[in-house]
């Protein structure tokens, strides 16, 4: 087997041993100071993989399937590598001389321009000894059909099959300081900016973002820009025994910047060389040892660079499509984005900003949600920026991912730079993140004070606005209210978002707990042990689930609520004589009226105008069947030790409280909603009697801005009627927006609607003993046929799916046998719910909702995450 080494012609270390091998030789060859190494070529891989073809029991090739790649990695790692391997590695241990090594993929389709494989495949730091390298090199390999690489060659329409993975052992730099340097802003895409982070010790910390970084932008002449410092509060070193293992930084050091000034300079003389001979911008690996820079890999910066001017922005809709379904009208977008902005602006002040800071914050709060021909969309890069108000930014971040349901994070480099505004430099800086911190800490200690006092401020102040019957005012009385409820509502919500806080603080250590001391536990304890517990946000269902009860007691009952259109139900009961069920009704629909089915869309009437809806519902409820047991995590926890399980349990109950402090804030959210919509029919009906709208639906069709513009005399257009015309119409075209996608600059095209991409179609259906795979959210099995709806009606004891879901589905959860959603997080309300009903869930299913058919006879593992197909659906 021949060893790649630097020497070599640069085709041949491109074809044989993969771009970073080829990189590597071209960093050397430009008089950059580069840790010697060797490479495996890629027919090593090649034929290690065609030995393992009888362990994978004659399989053709390597699928994009989850199943049949997990089968491979198992004989990647359980099958003998050729002599050959061992006697190169061995040969590459006497030629690199004693020390630890490196190792790290080296794929054919790695470090493009297009696709960078950017922590998908497996890197070792500090492997000592040939029995060590090898089974690192067999974990390069394997790591080419890990369950993320698997799905970002889906992602990016990459074959399912990797082309080659060579693998480079180099030797490891016992780093002091270490970090990347970014040739172009990967942010804003400007090529006259550089970026540059750092951190102590090994790298390992900042590329799996256990730690921050600090980070520089500079111009291109070497001054700099801005300076962010980082929680270097772990510094990641050689462990005993091989690896990597994080060590404790003094308080001191992790405060002090790590980049100074003479290695900014050093670093970008390494970036000149690199501008004047590669076109592309680089991202660029280094490390300080013994006062020497040295440079560890570069490859092109995949982020979206774009040679015109022009701001990078992230659209996605995530999880918004659970408040915010499909088409959503231009009144409740716009009121939403004006609520959003001001809640996290009131936030921001809560831990303490000052002026200058809080001056940098609201030049992005008004924009954290996008709107593209009626769909609502979170601009992300702004939600990052939200993150990084609190301490601990990348657990912030990581949570925030988990709460969004983004399939695709954002890039690191592109992540770390989106600071909510510029700390400065110096005593000043130093000053404003100890307050920031010193409050936040503060009021993280405070949150059940802080929101057990909004709860009782915010109960006060809705019963106020709640017992006005709007329709008796005139319109601009109801504006004058309207108004009044905006202010003294959102200034009350900024505040208790600390709850959302809270959740990343405990979750996350709740989540790191489980990986280190049950490392055997199924995917779903930590979401079950986080369960909030019977809160508000369970009580619909279960209030439901009791009046289907005593509906089922009585068969004449029954017949009537079945066979009664909804829009009739209510005079037939009375009719009927059924006036104590009635009560029961009207206090259901008192407590719960607002809890509906796209309750944060305005257009959308609430159960107390549309009881049809609530009859709706009770139908399908009368569907469900016997009271489950929500999952038990108590034989998990009692295999811990004396000493563990009491830590456990108390990041469980800090976990628990901080998800039922936000349960019972978004309810309470839900109610405000409520007598928002009844303001704004009120508003509606005005100007449609004032001649100003044909009908009062129309008042959807316009901005918050032009409602209170009819009132207050500010309209530029005046001719509402018009403007309602031109949207009606803008809107019959009905256009599909994709879930994510990007723009620079100016985001809305001349032709003043987006080109979407053509739907590629419906993706193949599912035969028998076929296999789809999510997240685990809700513990248990079940078996039924299955039924995809759009709108929770109809569940009647079957194996609910759907493209999404919105917590006005949470009151016929006890009547569905288990819950597939497409989209989603095991943090949405609905999953959480879920889970304390004992209903099986998986979240995040791609393309679910094409491949299942009405009908198909499911087999859901909520446990694994895992469904299968026991029959398809007979459309015979």
């Amino acid at each position: 087997m021949r060893i790649l080494h630097p020497g070599m012609p640069v085709a041949e270390v491109a074809a044989l041993g993969g771009r970073k091998a080829a990189g590597l030789r071209d960093l050397r060859e430009l008089g950059l100071a580069v840790p010697d190494w060797r490479a495996l070529p890629v027919d090593a891989f090649t034929e290690h993989l065609r030995r393992c073809q009888p362990a994978r029991g004659g399989e053709s090739g390597p699928s994009a399937d989850p199943e049949h790649a997990r089968r491979l990695r198992e004989a990647i790692l359980t099958h003998a590598p050729a002599p050959q391997v061992r006697a190169a590695i061995r040969r590459i241990e006497d030629e690199l001389g004693d020390g630890p090594l490196a190792v790290r993929s080296s794929g054919l389709e790695e470090d493009g321009e297009v696709t960078s494989f950017a922590g998908q495949h497996e890197s070792f730091l500090n492997v000592r000894g040939t029995d060590a390298l090898l089974d690192a090199v067999l974990r390069c390999w394997a790591s080419a059909f890990s369950d993320r690489s698997v799905s970002y060659r889906a992602q990016h329409g990459i074959q399912a099959s990797p082309r080659g993975l060579a693998v480079v052992l180099q030797r490891l730099v016992p780093a002091e300081v270490s970090g990347v340097l970014f040739t172009a802003n990967p942010l804003t895409g400007s090529r006259t900016e550089r970026v540059v982070s750092g951190t102590w010790g090994l790298g390992e910390g900042l590329v799996s973002g256990a730690v921050d970084a600090d980070t520089v932008v500079l111009d291109r002449a070497g001054s700099v820009r801005s300076v962010v410092l980082g929680d270097k509060s772990e510094r990641y070193a050689p462990a005993d025994g091989g690896g990597v293992s994080p060590h404790p930084v003094a308080p001191a050091d992790a405060a002090q910047a790590c980049v100074d000034a003479g290695l900014l300079t050093q670093l970008g003389a390494v970036a000149d060389v690199i501008d004047e001979r590669l076109d592309t911008p680089q991202d660029i690996e280094w490390a300080v040892a013994d006062g020497r820079l040295w440079v560890l890999q570069c490859r092109p910066i995949t982020s979206a660079l774009d040679a015109a001017p022009g701001q990078i922005r992230t659209w996605d809709n995530s999880n918004i499509i659970e408040s915010f379904r499909g088409v959503t009208s231009p009144l409740t977008y716009s009121f939403a984005r004006r609520v959003y902005g001001e809640v996290y602006r009131h936030y921001a002040a809560s831990l303490g900003l000052d002026r200058t800071a809080l001056d940098q914050v609201e030049q992005w709060t008004p924009y954290l949600l996008g709107y593209f021909d009626g769909h609502v969309y979170y601009n992300l890069h702004n939600w990052y920026r939200l993150v990084g108000l609190a301490p601990f930014y990348d657990n912030g971040r990581r949570n925030l991912e988990l709460t969004l349901g983004v399939r695709e994070a954002l890039p690191r480099e592109v992540a770390e730079s989106l600071v909510p505004y510029e700390p400065g430099a110096g005593p000043a800086r130093l000053l404003r993140m100890a307050r920031t911190r010193t409050v936040f800490a503060w009021r993280l200690l405070r949150r059940d004070r802080i929101v057990a006092r909004f709860l009782t401020g915010f109960d006060a102040a809705f019963a106020a606005y709640d017992a006005v019957d709007y329709t008796r005012l005139p319109g601009d009385e109801v504006l004058r209210r309207y108004l009044a409820l905006e202010r003294d509502f959102v200034t009350r919500w900024g505040p208790v978002s600390i709850t959302d806080q809270a959740i990343g603080v405990f979750f996350g250590l709740l989540a790191h707990l489980t990986r280190r001391w049950l490392p055997d536990a199924p995917p779903w304890l930590a979401w079950a042990a986080a369960g909030p517990g019977k809160v508000v946000s369970v009580e619909p269902a279960e209030r439901l689930a009791e009046l289907a009860e005593q509906v089922r007691a009585d068969p004449a009952l029954e017949a009537l609520v079945r066979d009664t259109e909804g829009t009739a139900t209510r005079q037939a009961l009375a009719d009927a004589g059924h006036h104590a069920f009635l009560a029961r009704i009207d206090a259901y629909i008192d407590r719960f009226g607002y809890r509906s089915v796209d309750e944060l869309k305005l257009e959308v009437p609430e159960l107390s105008h549309d009881p049809a809806s609530f009859f709706a519902l009770l139908t399908t409820a009368l569907g469900g069947g016997e009271k489950r047991a929500a999952a038990d995590i108590a034989p998990h926890v009692r295999g811990l030790g004396p000493l563990r399980r009491p830590a456990y349990r108390w990041a469980c109950t800090r976990a628990q409280r901080a998800f039922a402090a936000r349960e019972k804030t978004r309810f309470s959210r839900t109610r405000a909603f409520g007598v928002v919509k009844r303001m704004f029919r009120a508003l509606g009906a005005d100007l449609a009697r004032s001649g100003r709208l044909a009908a009062a639906d129309d008042v959807y069709l316009l901005t918050l801005d032009e409602v209170v513009g009819a009132y207050e005399g500010t309209l530029v257009e005046s001719d509402l009627a018009g403007i309602v015309a031109r949207r009606s119409a803008e809107r019959a075209r009905g256009a599909v927006a994709p879930e994510r996608f990007t723009t620079t600059g100016a985001v809305y095209p001349p032709s003043g609607g987006q080109q979407w991409p053509e739907d590629v179609g419906d993706a193949p259906a599912m035969g028998p003993r076929d296999e789809m795979v999510g997240v685990a959210a809700g513990p248990g099995t079940a078996t039924g046929p299955a039924i995809v709806v759009d709108t929770p009606h109809g569940v009647d004891g079957h194996v609910v799916v759907t493209y999404r879901t919105d917590p006005g589905w949470v009151a016929v959860l006890p009547s569905a046998a288990a819950l597939l959603i497409e989209r989603g997080s095991p943090l949405t309300h609905v999953a959480i719910v879920a889970r304390e009903l004992g209903v099986p869930t998986v979240v995040q299913i791609r393309d679910l909702t094409k491949r299942v058919a009405d009908g198909t006879m499911l087999e859901v593992n909520g446990s694994t995450g895992r469904v299968r197909v026991v029959a398809p659906a007979d459309h015979g």
